[in-house]
């Protein structure tokens, strides 16, 4: 039985996958590149792969086994980079380079480095099936946080909603990672990011969370390592979850700083030093 869930609704490519495997490359070929649009060019690259462990799935062939793979590698024929179809089109395999393939029914969806994915990996394979808490997630991995990698990042995006309903306990020990200096400045932007949008996917959401986060905001955000999350917070994701502007309903000031009380000098004194108009007439 697996011991990571499959969920193929989920937006975590851990969770999605039906099977996640290691493998080592054995050989690699290429052909000559050839034109295929005025901005692409594309090539094929003929790969024999070493099975060396499976996380999850029961994909054949089994650890120990080599088999062939053919995939096609994209590049940019004009000099600008943009997003490029082909999970291999980022990478240039060479005998005895490690990597770990994400796949659904033998489709790859993903290919990342060993050394940036098993790490995530075993992260979520701690957590078990049925999964802990988020908080409990948080708590078994903490102690390694300067390299939780994107991989992670994105799998405690997906579960982030179990925490609305009624687990405040979980919501602060998440925000308190976010917070943590240790964390790297790509994950913590994935999962600020991520506490703001789920929760507008939720809203409305409980006063009380939105008190927690608009605390922990401030604090964040007044420190050198919240400098790179000024703008998209305090332009885009504050205004919109507090219904400033965009769609959502428009929340009122007395509701959100008394659900929390012990911290509402705080929330008050990050949102009135801001200078921001529409902000102070919020307030």
């Amino acid at each position: 039985m697996d011991r990571i869930r499959l969920i193929p609704e989920s937006t975590s490519d851990i969770l999605r996958a039906t099977d996640i495997v290691e493998v080592r490359i054995e050989t690699a070929t290429a052909s000559e590149w050839r034109r295929v649009s005025s901005r692409l060019r594309q090539r094929d690259l003929e790969l024999t792969v070493a099975v060396l462990e499976i996380y999850k799935g029961d994909s054949e062939p089994q650890p120990g086994a080599v088999a062939p793979v053919h995939t096609i590698q994209s590049a940019p024929a004009i000099p600008r980079f943009f997003a490029l179809p082909g999970v291999w089109s980022n990478y240039e395999p060479a005998p005895g380079d490690l990597f770990v393939i994400f796949s659904i029914a033998g489709t790859p969806i993903r290919v990342e480095p060993m050394s940036s994915a098993v790490p995530d990996v075993m992260r979520v394979l701690r957590v078990g099936a049925p999964e802990l808490s988020i908080g409990a997630t948080v708590a078994v991995s903490e102690g390694d946080l300067e390299n939780w990698g994107f991989l992670f990042a994105q799998y405690l995006e997906a579960r982030l909603p179990e925490v609305f309903d009624d687990s405040p306990g979980d919501f602060q020990s998440f925000l308190k990672a976010v917070e943590d200096q240790r964390l790297p400045v790509v994950v913590r932007s994935i999962l600020l990011s991520a506490a703001y949008t789920k929760m507008m996917l939720y809203d409305p959401a409980p006063p009380a969370f939105i008190a927690e986060l608009l605390a922990t905001t401030a604090r964040l955000l007044a420190a050198p390592e919240g400098a790179p999350l000024r703008e998209p917070v305090l332009e885009t994701y504050l205004p919109n979850l507090l219904g400033i502007t965009g769609g959502l309903e428009r929340k009122q000031p007395e509701d959100i700083f008394g659900a929390l009380p012990a911290k509402r000098a705080t929330i008050e004194r990050f949102l009135s030093g801001l200078n921001i108009a529409r902000i102070s007439e919020w307030l």
